[in-house]
């Protein structure tokens, strides 16, 4: 019941031709119900692969509009981040009387969000989009940039919470010397160090991968280099997913304990009884109270936002390294009962996607049986992916694109809380723009 491949291109009327003989030769040499069985299964194939063609080309056209409007949507994003965050370092560069230890965490911050606008989130665009664009840039520069959107990340959250740290030592310990440059040097180097530590198993779990994507009328395929994290290692999937969970831990639960801490001590130490003082030091600490309530604002609003743009991604990621985990427990059912009608009928052995099976120019193997499984909607990868229909397309594009996209939001507007909370940077940024101020803000704190 086999038959030779045949390696001339495969057409439409030629696979319908073969499928139409197939089920002939299926009907008339069956022996028994796995022979059967296994004959049918070579015309699925090729249907599946003539259903394959027809969605990939349905898709084309559904493709471009959204490449093209999400790509526009970024660089938006990007150019604001970049300008925002470019104003915020050059501001503390230039005035020495601002480089206290909060100005220089929010410089550090900022200079976390900077290289995400210059780097990680192109070289993640990029990455979005397989069937548009093939990673050409080698595998070290894949875990580079699978890499620093975890330093990114972590940067982020260790900044804030040394910024909350350093609000409470002001608040409640308010006469103990302030943070000296040793001290900061140090502890910007803690941030990075750590950070950098704990983003460096995404280096381990990034790597390229070959794809054939992009079927034409013909069935030729085109092999696209893909950086993502897929893996067929079971140990590295559930170490993904168990690294995943520690992030959501870590990313979350320890700063955000951190800044309800210091608030609370905070409000406690404000509402001490105070000795009776005279009338104009009474109006001073009320005054200073003011701007360290609304230095207060500032913080909670930045850790509120940065929280809120960073939790759809961490949630898209454990989410897709668990349905990773599920759709390779399918496989392995599948694989198994592959054993036993090979091992019941040995006679006439069944082609598996492992083994190869040759089609035209087309070979469909375990790169190719990934594919297939993206179409369906099974194993789509977060970074990258095709779909079998239009509205698939759109729910994977906007899992994929929208996380990444929130990212960007919590990097441009960090600067326009600083102009907002703080007179000094918004001053500043009028000084820089060559603007004239309108007067002073209702925010204003101390620089």
């Amino acid at each position: 019941a086999s038959s030779k491949p045949t390696q001339a291109a495969l057409s439409p009327d030629s696979a319908t031709s073969a499928i139409e003989s197939l089920d002939a030769r299926c009907s008339r040499l069956h022996r028994n119900l796995f022979d059967f069985y296994v004959c049918v299964n070579r015309t699925n194939y090729l249907d599946m692969l003539k259903q394959f063609q027809r969605n990939v080309e349905e898709s084309r056209e559904f493709e471009v509009p959204i490449f093209a409007t999400i790509i526009s949507v970024y660089c938006l994003f990007i150019l604001f981040g970049l300008f925002g965050n470019g104003m915020v370092i050059l501001t503390v560069w230039r005035n020495r009387s601002m480089r206290n230890a909060r100005n220089i965490f929010i410089v550090n911050l900022a200079v976390s969000d900077f290289i995400l606008c210059l780097l990680t989130q192109p070289m993640n665009i990029m990455r979005l989009f397989p069937n548009f664009i093939s990673w050409e840039f080698g595998r070290l520069l894949c875990k580079v940039v699978n890499t620093l959107t975890g330093l990114n990340m972590f940067v982020s959250t260790f900044s804030i919470t040394a910024i909350a740290l350093d609000r409470f030592q002001v608040i409640v310990y308010p006469t103990r010397t302030r943070m000296s440059r040793h001290a900061m040097t140090l502890c910007l180097a803690a941030i990075w160090g750590s950070a950098g530590l704990m983003a460096s198993p995404l280096a381990l779990f990034a790597d390229i991968q070959h794809h054939p994507i992009n079927f034409g009328r013909d069935f030729n395929a085109r092999v696209n280099k893909i950086c993502s994290e897929i893996t067929t290692r079971i140990f590295v999937k559930y170490a993904k997913l168990a690294y995943s969970s520690g992030v959501l831990v870590v990313q979350y639960l320890v700063p955000l304990g951190i800044v309800s801490m210091r608030d609370q001590q905070g409000e406690q130490k404000q509402k001490t009884p105070q000795q009776p003082v005279s009338a104009y030091r009474k109006n001073r600490q009320a005054a200073e109270a003011l701007r360290q309530r609304r230095a207060n604002r500032l913080l909670v609003t930045i850790a509120i936002v940065f929280c809120l743009s960073w939790l759809p991604l961490t949630i898209v990621n454990i989410v897709h390294d668990f349905r990773v985990l599920k759709v390779k427990e399918e496989f392995e059912r599948e694989d198994e009962l592959n054993a036993i009608i090979r091992q019941q009928n040995k006679s006439f052995p069944k082609p598996t996607f492992n083994e190869g099976l040759s089609i035209g120019n087309l070979t469909m193997n375990s790169n190719f049986r990934v594919g297939l499984d993206s179409a369906r909607g099974a194993n789509s990868d977060v970074k990258g992916g095709s779909t079998s229909s239009k509205s698939s397309q759109l729910a994977v594009a906007a899992s994929q694109s929208i996380p990444l996209l929130l990212v960007l939001v919590s990097a441009c507007l960090n600067p326009v809380f600083y102009g907002w909370f703080n007179e000094n940077f918004q001053s500043e940024f009028y000084r820089l723009l060559c603007l004239k101020s309108v007067g002073p803000s209702w925010a204003q704190v101390p620089g």
